[in-house]
């Protein structure tokens, strides 16, 4: 335990020694003991050192030792010891007062007294702490080097950090998005848990595991009530631990992307169909522990014009570019391992791929809608980013997970050109828009929706009108004038007004029934061919 000066006066040489001003600063720890021999000693102070007089540097002005003693507390001097009736009858009054409202201690040695009485048993004292120290802290070096030596994983990093000190303790693993409790401390583990990490760390004292300017996670204290010469002690034990944690959070990446690399190789050979028998399947699966005993849907999740976003803002942004990129999947992942007992994913580029395996086909595709939706929020809240999600059609057979795979990626494609960014597509619900995407792109289409909205779009060009839109937004409410009015936020009036010049334009009766259906249809082959 580091020396305080309520410790010192516990020194068994110690007798007759009486604190005269400052009993509030009792803890404050010695690390040194030295003699006052000059009135500016303060230019020469390290920190933590008590100091002893005879008073005779202030025998004529006994006032001055309250500045001294004002400089001395900036510098941190831990303490004054003062033979009084030497030099100095008593301290005056307002040297006393100063101490006291700095709370530095000044203590009061016999007459009869030596220097040599009081430093050396000092000395000893502060000699036996740091050999203390020294024994603590190549303690915790053994303990935590034979963890590494012993491939011991975080948790128990976590658990030999508690061991030395007296504080309840959690890691939150950013990287991984992993959090590891100290194993007793039940009643902080449930208080973090309710806790967002930016509520956690403006509520409690934390240490950055950092390597390479980069933050990998949080070492987070409780706020314990702890003695002040324990903290020392504590502080040495988390150095070592953030070591450690360091070295392990880098070991388990290194593992994480060697075991990535081959899984997403996997994944990636089942749904480009380069594996031709179910036996090679099982055979490879094996590796990872993975089976595949129920029906399978593919789903595809796409950050929305992601590099786009960063290139416009800033160059060479590559490495903010993965971070964000490797937060959305990281959220995704573990929002749909969560809701799903058998996933499996890979990453490709700005998308990540899951292979969902259920029992039953229809309770799947409930609970995708269900969590796709959750899915799109939060990402779009918590980093403000959006993505599209392309949902295929379910397999009964692994053999065939392929098919899904490609109906994925056309759902994302065609839910973006007809409902634009941000939408959870499903191919089965595609209908008449996948056969449109077929035919879209003839020269029968692109005539055919130009007969009916080319006169439209001319104008608005001619004229910096933007009277498509409203069409659009017509047809999107059900040809709803008043709701078609709230949407763009104009009146029901001009509504009305713009409504009637649509239709002078396109020179046809927009309330005949069968237009209706032509321009609706013209404006999906249209969007289909944007």
């Amino acid at each position: 335990m580091a020396l305080t000066v309520k410790e010192m006066l516990k020194i068994s040489d110690f007798d007759g020694l009486e604190v005269l001003a400052g009993k509030g600063g009792l803890d404050r720890i010695i690390s040194a003991v030295n003699v006052i021999d000059a009135p500016d000693v303060y230019n020469w102070i390290r920190g933590g050192e008590i100091f002893a007089t005879t008073g005779y540097i202030v025998k004529d002005e006994p006032n001055m030792l309250k500045d001294i003693i004002i400089k001395m507390d900036k510098q941190g001097a831990s303490g004054l010891l003062i033979k009084l009736k030497r030099f100095i009858d008593e301290l005056p009054i307002e040297v006393i007062e100063v101490a006291d409202k700095l709370n530095f201690p000044i203590i009061s040695i016999p007459f009869n007294y030596t220097f040599a009485k009081i430093i050396s048993p000092i000395l000893l004292e502060i000699v036996n702490e740091q050999a203390t120290k020294l024994f603590f802290s190549e303690q915790i070096h053994k303990s935590f080097t034979k963890l590494v030596i012993n491939n011991g994983d975080t948790q128990q990093i976590i658990d030999t950090l508690s061991n030395f000190i007296n504080e309840d303790i959690a890691f939150y693993d950013i990287y991984f998005d992993e959090v590891y409790f100290q194993i007793s401390s039940d009643r902080f583990k449930e208080k973090l848990s309710s806790l967002s990490l930016k509520e956690v760390l403006e509520r409690y004292s934390y240490y950055t595991i950092e390597v390479d300017e980069k933050i990998y996670g949080y070492l987070i204290k409780a706020d314990n009530e702890v003695e002040k010469k324990d903290m020392e002690y504590n502080e040495i034990a988390l150095e070592h631990a953030m070591t450690v944690l360091k070295l392990d959070i880098q070991k388990k990446i290194s593992s994480y992307q060697i075991e990535t690399k081959y899984r997403d190789q996997f994944i990636q050979d089942l749904l480009f169909n380069s594996i031709k028998s179910l036996e090679e399947v099982k055979k490879r699966a094996s590796l990872y522990e993975w089976e595949f005993n129920d029906g399978l849907v593919t789903m595809v999740i796409d950050v929305d014009d992601f590099r786009n976003k960063y290139l416009e803002a800033e160059k060479n942004l590559d490495r903010k570019i993965r971070e964000v990129k490797r937060t959305i999947f990281l959220k995704t992942k573990k929002m749909i391992k969560s809701s799903f007992a058998d996933v499996k994913y890979a990453t490709f580029g700005d998308s990540i791929v899951f292979l969902i395996g259920h029992s039953s086909k229809e309770e799947a595709m409930v609970e995708i809608n269900s969590i796709t939706d959750k899915l799109r929020r939060e990402v779009k809240k918590d980093i403000e980013h959006t993505i599209s999600i392309g949902v295929g059609s379910y397999k009964s057979s692994i053999m065939d997970i392929h098919k899904s795979y490609i109906e994925a990626q056309k759902a994302i494609e065609l839910g973006r050109m007809i409902y634009g960014d941000d939408v959870t597509s499903f191919y089965d619900e595609l209908g008449v828009y996948g056969l449109l995407k077929e035919i879209s792109q003839s020269n029968s289409a692109k005539e055919f929706y130009n007969s009916y909205l080319l006169n439209l779009i001319e104008y608005d060009k001619e004229n910096d009108t933007e009277l498509l839109n409203t069409l659009k937004s017509m047809v999107r409410n059900d040809w709803n004038m008043r709701e078609a009015a709230k949407e763009l936020f104009i009146h029901y009036n001009t509504m009305k007004y713009r409504f009637k010049r649509i239709s002078e334009i396109l020179d046809f009766d927009l309330q005949d029934p069968k237009h209706k259906f032509n321009v609706v249809f013209s404006l999906k082959l249209l969007r289909l061919n944007q």
